[in-house]
Formats: C-alpha cells, structure tokens, sequence
C-alpha cells in the first residue's frame, strides 16, 4: 500500500521527540525505509530518523540527551550501546544471534534506563572497554543481580557450549588444551585452530599429537 508522505510527515508532528526538531519531509532511504532528517539544537546534529521509530514512541529524544539523563557520564553510551545488543540478540528473534539467546529463553528483563543506572552503580568500572556483561547464571536472564564484568576469555568459558577434554585424566577447559600442550610438549607444531577442532570433533591427546601439521 502506497504511503502518503505529505500526510505522514504531518502526523509526525505530533509527537513529542524531546529536543529533536523535523528538518524535511518523509522519504525514503537507500534501503527502502521511511525516514525524516531531524536536527537537534543541543548537539548540533543532523540524522534521518526512522519514521516507525518515532510513531511507535521508541524513539523520544536525541542521543545525545542520554548522557544528561545520567548526570553527563559518558559511560553512559557505552552501556546504553552494550543494552542495545543484548535486548537484539535476547528479543529479536532474527537476529543472527538469537538462537543463543532468545531461542533458548534467556530474556533480557530489565528496561534501558534501569540497565544503565544499575551498571554505573554497581559496577563503576572506568569506561567499560576490555570487559564484557556476563550472567552469572548461565541459564538466567540479564536481570539485576545476575550480572557481573569478565575479560572476553573468561566470558568464553562461560558459555553453555563450552566443553571440557580429558587431558591425561585431568579435566580441563578445551580452549585451554593449546597452551597446555605447547607447555608440555615444546615441539607441538599444530596451530591453535586445529587443535581446538580436533579437541571438538573427540579426538585424545595422543591422537593429537601424532598429527602433522599441514603443509602449505
């Protein structure tokens, strides 16, 4: 069904977006999508804003408002940003990596702003980058008191499909198994990829390590 643009772009109008002020006329982008170039006094910036955004009130303000809404502290963007994709990949379902998420029933139950607020409040790191948001159940939602700040290695420990190998009879991590052969047998030429696949696929030690690496 054709949309009137004239009319939409009308319609706009009567929504309140915070600072932002309609700077054109309803079109549509490369991509097919209705949208509207705004302009926002605070910041000086100009975007095209999604129409569905704005009519299904997902949009209210311009970004740079979200700083100011927790007292300027830039951390603020980086978690608002970290909230974004954990609420994709746990609430939609087409996203790539829902089927580890969503799919599973892990939900993200906590709303942007309690995200942030809870984040700065109870961990205060420095400026959140080199550390990732982890549940500490696994199999739990992000909810507060669920969450909690690992290095990526740790997070990828963490994971439901993380596997354990018998190393000698000794359990160990199977993203470990690399550097634990290169420390026990110095001479061990497979790459860290190969090991980890052959790991996976139920292959022993021994087995391992009678493999050549490949030639190129």
């Amino acid at each position: 069904m054709a949309v009137d643009l004239v009319k939409r772009t009308q319609e706009l109008k009567a929504f309140d977006i915070g600072t932002l002020i309609l700077d054109g006329e309803v079109h549509r982008n490369e991509k097919g999508y209705l949208v509207i170039l705004t302009f926002c006094p605070s910041c000086s910036g100009r975007r095209n804003i999604d129409v569905s955004n704005i009519m299904s009130k997902k949009t209210t303000n311009c970004r740079c408002q979200r700083s100011v809404k927790y007292g300027g502290d830039p951390r603020a963007k980086v978690l608002g940003e970290r909230y974004d994709a954990i609420y994709q990949r746990c609430e939609n379902f087409s996203s790539p990596m829902a089927k580890n998420y969503g799919a599973r029933g892990i939900r993200c139950l906590m709303k942007r702003e309690q995200f942030i607020r809870y984040m700065l409040a109870e961990f205060p790191h420095p400026n959140y980058l080199g550390v990732e948001i982890d549940r500490i159940d696994n199999e739990g939602h992000y909810i507060e008191g669920n969450l909690r700040l690992v290095t990526c290695s740790e997070n990828l420990l963490n994971r439901y499909n993380t596997r354990f190998f018998d190393y000698h009879g000794e359990e160990i991590y199977t993203l470990h198994l690399y550097d634990r052969l290169k420390k026990d047998y110095p001479k061990f030429k497979l790459a860290r990829s190969t090991t980890y696949r052959l790991a996976r696929e139920g292959c022993s030690v021994d087995n391992i390590l009678s493999r050549n690496p490949r030639k190129n």
